[in-house]
């Protein structure tokens, strides 16, 4: 009898190990792991090519509204040893591994109300020694070539006499007055004295030494408006120790990293071929003298997104063509391009060894966010050296694909899709379409699942995901990019519909009446269309940080004169108020027959939350008219939510706010999409 009782245990222990594993093996993701995710954010190889140091953001441990904390960690480039080299407790970030290989510098705040430090830290042991006690801290650090000082980035503070004032209460602030620059120091290691080197009033946004130290080039702008920040950056020139900067060439329009060559004598940066080009994706270089400017990629049909000089004749440049990234090796002054790698791994923030044979890089695929990469010298196939997230091992996770399709006036138009999980042939599944923002960015072949991205969220609640790169995107060149200036939410928006016919009549994958439509700023004002001028192809619409209205945004948001020149293509934006109206969410919001969810940051600068209350507020009109007889359309009330998440910017931070926001979402589109009649 007792041997039966303990056979029927154990196979009763048996039965539950089955189920679990089974439960495990199709377990699949949700919002509270997406939100707990962490990733790479940054890479930094020694210099002997022998180790990796990167960054991973993690979650705060913080209770509460907490954002992200940032910790380096080390790895050997064989993959067989991992470690974190910062403490949990305070972010570290911003690695330069210094000549010897044994010792890197980082940034890091240590205690609430510390001023940012720089540390060093040894490799083979020992405590982060801090390298700067600035009273005012410091930013954006890069070493002189020798190691002997170091540049950085501070920010005026306010004077004594403004703390003064702010204590009495007498803090009312005159708009665009007293800015606050970011200005350009050299600390000199062995003295300890510090140098203010752009003592003019220009806002430093990057810079870089000359190969001797004597001078520095940087990008700054008139003012610290965001405005300018984008749009009205120049290159500069400076000596060292200071004096009056000068501009070293002539620019136009965005304007990205920026470098001398290693002989000094030419610079290269990344910039707009001119003032509309919606992104700084050309790579350029012009002696130092500002003669011999030259476009090294024109014509080119992808976006240069970094840039390395190998040597004084060769140029290393990562791009984005179409969905995929790309690493080419490009001579100077020729601009002939050799190319060295395409991998499914979509990578990003790329760095070498001292010889430049080998090197690593950040990389993501949809089946996890970045990891460390390792690529040996001779091109060999780059191997992955991190596993920063392990719960993704045990999850059940659906792959995607591009697609490539005509719009209706003949444009080529690319596309990422992923089907459901558990996919079967033949069946038409709900569709989420999910525009990207900017619209100067594209989604490409790797991690498409973040709070505001949920690919592998709806996926696995059985719908198909298209992520579509209209016109306007980047990715493919700077005629592309600047396709759908002056016609927004026209013919870009159609390459939506076109997609959405191909998903179903050529592919056969999706019912066009289980259609919903989500994204985020550019994508939020997509979503704002969908329910409005195109509201007959969707049944429910996720507006988050969306524009409703471009000609009141033109006026509230911190970023008019960038959206004007780059987005819609005009100078003079108020001499074109019926073409932004036109545009605008707004003018069709009687034609809305669309449930939408309506998410906006309360603090959001770029698009004001005036934005989303214009569309709340008209919907909340129309139900209302509706309600009292007064509109006879035959349709009822248009199903509408409107959620503020305080303290939020132009998109959110914390945890909390992003699993609230995931759900939402999901529960939206399974009421007014995958169940809808």
């Amino acid at each position: 009898m007792r041997r039966k009782s303990l056979q029927a245990v154990y196979a009763y222990i048996v039965t539950l190990l089955l189920v679990f594993q089974l439960s495990a093996a199709e377990k699949t993701i949700t919002p509270e792991i997406v939100a707990s995710l962490s990733m790479v954010t940054e890479v930094a190889m020694s210099p002997d090519g022998k180790w990796v140091a990167y960054t991973v953001r993690s979650r705060s441990e913080e209770e509460g509204p907490a954002g992200y904390n940032y910790r380096i960690w080390l790895v050997d480039t064989r993959g067989q040893h991992v470690r974190p080299m910062t403490a949990a407790d305070f972010s570290a970030r911003a690695i330069h591994w210094l000549k010897d290989s044994h010792r890197f510098a980082f940034l890091s705040r240590r205690g609430e109300k510390a001023k940012q430090q720089l540390y060093v830290l040894d490799i083979r042991g020992g405590e982060a020694q801090a390298l700067t006690d600035l009273e005012k801290g410091l930013s954006n650090y890069k070493f002189s070539p020798d190691e002997s000082r170091i540049a950085f980035v501070r920010r005026d503070e306010p004077t004594k006499e403004e703390k003064e004032n702010k204590k009495k209460g007498r803090d009312w602030r005159v708009v665009d007055t007293n800015y606050k620059f970011n200005r350009l120091y050299v600390l000199d290691l062995e003295s300890g004295e510090t140098t203010l080197v752009t003592k003019q009033d220009l806002h430093v946004v990057d810079y870089a030494w000359s190969p001797d130290g004597k001078v520095l080039v940087f990008t700054a702008c008139q003012t610290p408006l965001t405005d300018d920040t984008y749009m009205y950056k120049k290159i500069y020139i400076v000596s060292a120790t200071g004096g009056d900067a000068r501009v070293a060439v002539e620019t136009e329009g965005k304007l990205g990293k920026v470098a001398f060559s290693p002989n000094g004598k030419m610079i290269a940066w990344l910039g707009a071929t001119n003032i509309h080009d919606s992104q700084a994706q050309s790579l350029f270089i012009a002696n130092v003298d500002g003669t011999g400017k030259k476009n090294l990629t024109p014509d080119y049909e992808g976006s240069v997104a970094w840039f390395t000089w190998l040597s004084d004749r060769t140029i290393a440049m990562t791009a984005v063509e179409k969905t995929s990234t790309h690493l080419y090796h490009v001579t100077v002054p020729d601009g002939k391009k050799k190319h060295i790698r395409q991998s499914r791994p979509i990578f990003t923030s790329l760095s070498y060894d001292a010889r430049h044979r080998s090197y690593a890089f950040a990389g993501n695929t949809p089946f996890h966010p970045n990891e460390v990469f390792y690529v040996p010298s001779g091109g060999k196939p780059a191997r992955r050296l991190t596993h920063t997230n392990p719960m993704l091992d045990s999850l059940k996770l659906a792959d995607q694909f591009t697609i490539e399709y005509k719009a209706q006036d003949g444009w080529l138009i690319t596309g990422v899709v992923m089907k459901p999980l558990d996919y079967k042939e033949g069946q038409r599944y709900p569709l989420i379409v999910s525009p990207h923002g900017g619209p100067e960015s594209a989604v490409l072949d790797g991690w498409n699942t973040y709070y505001v991205r949920w690919g592998q969220l709806l996926a696995a609640n059985g719908y198909v995901v298209f992520w579509p790169n209209y016109r306007g995107s980047t990715g493919r060149g700077v005629k592309y990019a600047m396709a759908d200036q002056k016609d927004l939410g026209g013919q870009e928006f159609r390459d939506v519909l076109a997609g959405i016919d191909y998903l179903a009549d050529e592919l056969g994958l999706v019912d066009k009446n289980r259609v919903g439509m989500g994204g985020a700023s550019y994508g939020g004002y997509f979503s704002a269309l969908a329910a409005t001028r195109y509201s007959e192809h969707f049944k429910a619409a996720v507006n988050m940080a969306g524009i409703s209205n471009w000609v009141s945004f033109t006026g509230t948001s911190d970023i008019p004169m960038e959206n004007s020149l780059v987005h819609w293509g005009f100078k003079k934006p108020y001499d074109h108020l019926d073409a932004m109206w036109n545009g605008s969410p707004m003018k069709y919001i009687n034609n809305c027959q669309t449930a939408v969810l309506i998410v906006h940051g309360e603090k959001d600068l770029r698009v004001p939350i005036s934005q989303a209350w214009e569309m709340y507020t008209a919907i909340k009109v129309i139900n209302k008219t509706k309600r009292s007889g007064e509109m006879t359309n035959g349709k009822g009330p248009i199903p509408v939510e409107f959620v503020i998440y305080p303290r939020e910017g132009h998109g959110l931070r914390e945890r909390e706010h992003q699993i609230d926001f995931m759900q939402r979402v999901l529960k939206w589109f399974d009421k007014y999409v995958k169940n809808a009649n």
